[in-house]
Formats: C-alpha cells, structure tokens, sequence
C-alpha cells in the first residue's frame, strides 16, 4: 500500500471517530456559551476564506495584482473603482 493510501485510510478513520464522538462527549449537557459563540462565528469566516481563496488563487499561489484594473474584484471589494488602462 502506497503512502498516500495509507495516509488517506488513516484520515478517513479518523474524521469517522470524531464525528461518532461528537454526540457522545457532551453526554446530553449544553454547551458553555462560549463555545456556542466559537460555533457560531466558524461557518461566516470559513465561507469567507473559500470566497477570498477562489477570488484570488490563479491554480498555484494567490496573488492580488498591483494595478486596480488588473483585478476590478479586489479593487470593487475594497470600495474602489476598477479603472480602464486607457487615458
């Protein structure tokens, strides 16, 4: 069996734990508000790193470009007007 299997297999086993764990470990109490807070707050900054990662990767790395016309997603985020190259 190859590394990545391995490693794969090994993951999978794994995600399957914690997940079966998850209802168990509470045992029926309520979580502490703090967490709740943590919980809550875990789904917005996730969707909003997906969104800036999918804005701004090009296949290998991210880059935002220095000029606002060469990317007018960022250069709109941001408040401002993407500009023509020309005049």
């Amino acid at each position: 069996m190859s590394t990545s299997v391995t490693l794969i297999a090994g993951l999978a086993i794994v995600t399957a734990a914690i997940k079966a764990a998850g209802p168990i470990v509470p045992g029926g109490r309520q979580l502490p508000a703090q967490f709740l807070g943590v919980i809550s707050l875990l789904a917005p900054a996730l969707l909003a790193a997906l969104v800036v990662t999918a804005t701004l990767a090009d296949g290998k790395d991210l880059a935002v470009a220095s000029t606002p016309s060469a990317s007018p997603p960022v250069a709109r985020s941001r408040g401002g007007r993407a500009r023509s190259s020309g005049a």
